[in-house]
């Protein structure tokens, strides 16, 4: 008998036996398990804990109330009589010769850490 007359009576064999499919059984079968254990595993919250919302509530308001208590001056001044904002020295200030060197130094410095463009 060669490969083609066996393939074609395996076949006329097996379609004339009558068996109910098992696939539907057994889908619905693990269907049913993985509702169950859906149902059975517990709930785990996604949320962050309690205290550390509340935490982070505190310091947002701490934040609002820093910044509405802050005074708008433009060009704020320390009490020595400096420009806070571009950290030069004001006209007017009479500075002793160390607070000059200083301010000499750390110019030079800048002025070396410029990257070439």
């Amino acid at each position: 008998m060669n490969d083609d007359a066996f393939e074609k009576k395996l076949r006329e064999l097996t379609g004339a036996v009558k068996r109910p499919d098992p696939t539907p059984a057994w889908k619905a079968d693990i269907l049913a398990r993985a509702r169950r254990e859906a149902d059975a595993a517990p709930h785990e919250h996604t949320s962050p804990p309690r205290w550390f919302v509340a935490s982070l509530g505190v310091a947002w308001l701490a934040i609002l109330v820093m910044n509405l208590a802050t005074p708008r001056d433009p060009q704020p001044h320390s009490p020595q009589g400096f420009v806070v904002a571009n950290r030069t020295p004001a006209p007017d200030v009479a500075l002793p010769a160390d607070a000059w060197t200083l301010l000499a130094f750390h110019q030079r410095m800048n002025r070396n850490l410029e990257l070439p463009q």
